[in-house]
Parts: structure tokens; sequence; C-alpha cells
């Protein structure tokens, strides 16, 4: 899911799909154990996460940002998912 000022646009496979929805809204519908935001901008399934670094999440062979301010998050997060 990934926010574009007031845009979302959520990726399903190789279907898009765009909307107005504010960002938050979504997120706080989303299972947490499911989904995880990473950056302000995007929110990732964590099924769908193929590797992960100290600064990046790769997702299909997309490499998507993880921003300092949620970095200790998404990488406690991460942890816990792969033990």
């Amino acid at each position: 899911i990934y926010s574009f000022g007031k845009i979302i646009d959520t990726q399903l496979g190789d279907d898009f799909n765009y909307s107005t929805v504010q960002f938050f809204d979504i997120e706080t519908k989303l299972p947490s154990k499911n989904f995880l935001r990473c950056h302000r901008s995007f929110i990732v399934s964590i099924p769908k996460i193929d590797s992960f670094t100290n600064e990046y999440i790769e997702v299909h062979k997309m490499a998507i940002s993880i921003s300092r301010s949620y970095r200790a998050a998404v990488l406690e997060k991460l942890g816990k998912f792969n033990a």
C-alpha cells in the first residue's frame, strides 16, 4: 500500500487500485499481525516480504525504504515474525 499525497495505491498481485481514503484509516483497519508500516508512505504485507535489511524491505523484487522513525519497530516486528 503506497500513499502519494491524498491518493492511496493498493497493489494486489498485478492489480492496482486507487482511492482517496486517508492512509491512517487504512492502517488502523488492517490486521497488525499481517501488515507493517515501514515508511510514512508505505505499508507492506508481512507474508509478502522476500527479504529485509536494516534499511530496506524487498517485496516482489521492489526495495522499499525503512524510514528512521519506523526502523526500530519494523526490525523488532520482523525479528519476531522470523523467529
